[in-house]
C-alpha cells in the first residue's frame, strides 16, 4: 500500500509525529508514504506561517535513512487554492524542494466548505445544492487551469458537509463542468487523487465519487494516487483495498509514484 495524503505535526491540524506514521506503516504493510503538509497563505488562517520547510525537510531526511529499505518516504505539501494569493503560491512553490504538490479547494470565496465550524456548515442551509456545488466546481476548474499542482486533491470535498444538508449528490447533474476539469487534468499532466476520507465520514464515498473516477478513465486518465487524508496513524491507508478495487472497476490502470515533482513510475495495482 502507498498513501500520498498524510498530515503530521508539521501541519496545524495534526498532533502526530512523522515517526508515528512510519512505525504504523511498517505494521500495516505499507511500502511508501507521501506526507502532504499544509501550506496556508491567508493571514487570517490559523495555519498561516505554521509550515516550516527546513525542519520538515531535515526530519524527513533522517527518517528516510532510518527506514530504508523497509519504507520509502516522500516529502509533499498540500496547498489551499485561493486566487488572491496566487502570486505568493507560485513564489513559494518555486523555492521549496518537494516530491509532489497537492492542490485542493477548501474555500469558495470566503466560505470554508471543508470546515466543521457550525458557522461555516450552517451556510449550506442558505444556498441550494445546485448553486453551492456549481460554485465549488468553478473554483476547482480555476485551480486545475493554473497548472501549478501535481495532484488534484479530494475532487468533490464539498460533499463532506453538503451531504448533511442536501443528501446524496449525483455527479451527472454537474457532468459538463466535471468533464471540463477532468480533460484539463489529463491534458496538463496533473493526476487525480482518490481520497478515502469520505469513507470514514459522510458522505460514505471516496473523493471523488465513483462516477467521476469512471469518467476520468473514459476520458483517458489512467493514473491516480491514493490518499487517506489521515491526521493520525490509525487512519493510515484507510479502506485502500476497497478504493483500489473501485479504481480498477472504473478503468484505472496505474498509481503514480512521484519524486521531485515528476511521476517516475506508473505502477500497476
Amino acid at each position: 500500500m502507498i498513501d500520498y495524503h498524510l498530515h503530521s505535526s508539521y501541519s496545524i491540524d495534526s498532533n502526530s509525529a512523522l515517526i508515528e506514521f512510519c512505525d504504523e506503516a511498517i505494521k500495516a504493510g505499507a511500502i511508501e508514504l507521501g506526507f502532504s503538509e499544509h501550506i496556508d497563505f491567508d493571514p487570517t488562517d490559523p495555519g498561516y506561517r505554521f509550515y516550516n520547510d527546513l525542519q520538515y525537510g531535515q526530519e524527513m531526511n533522517i527518517l528516510k535513512s532510518f527506514y530504508h529499505p523497509r519504507l520509502k518516504l516522500k516529502k509533499g505539501v498540500e496547498v489551499t487554492y485561493q486566487p488572491q494569493f496566487l502570486d505568493l503560491i507560485k513564489k513559494t512553490l518555486s523555492l521549496i524542494n518537494v516530491d509532489f504538490v497537492i492542490g485542493s479547494i477548501h474555500f469558495v470565496d470566503d466560505w470554508n466548505i471543508s470546515s466543521s465550524d457550525p458557522e461555516e456548515t450552517g451556510r449550506f442551509s442558505s444556498i441550494d445544492m445546485k448553486t453551492a456545488y456549481e460554485k465549488f466546481f468553478v473554483k476547482l476548474n480555476e485551480l486545475v487551469q493554473t497548472g501549478l499542482f501535481d495532484i488534484i486533491g479530494h475532487f468533490d470535498i464539498i460533499a463532506r458537509y453538503g451531504h448533511k444538508y442536501y443528501g446524496d449528490y449525483n455527479p451527472e447533474d454537474f457532468i459538463g463542468i466535471i468533464r471540463e476539469i477532468l480533460r484539463e487534468i489529463i491534458k496538463s499532466g496533473q493526476i487525480l487523487e482518490i481520497n478515502t476520507s469520505g469513507l470514514r465520514n459522510s458522505p460514505k464515498h471516496t473523493y471523488p465519487h465513483f462516477r467521476i473516477v469512471k469518467e476520468y478513465a473514459e476520458l483517458g486518465g489512467n493514473t491516480v494516487v491514493f490518499g487517506s487524508d489521515a491526521h493520525s496513524p490509525d487512519n493510515l491507508c484507510f479502506k485502500f483495498r476497497r478504493a483500489e478495487e473501485m479504481a480498477k472497476e472504473a478503468g484505472i490502470k496505474y498509481r503514480g509514484i512521484f519524486e521531485n515533482r515528476k511521476i517516475i513510475e506508473r505502477r500497476s495495482f
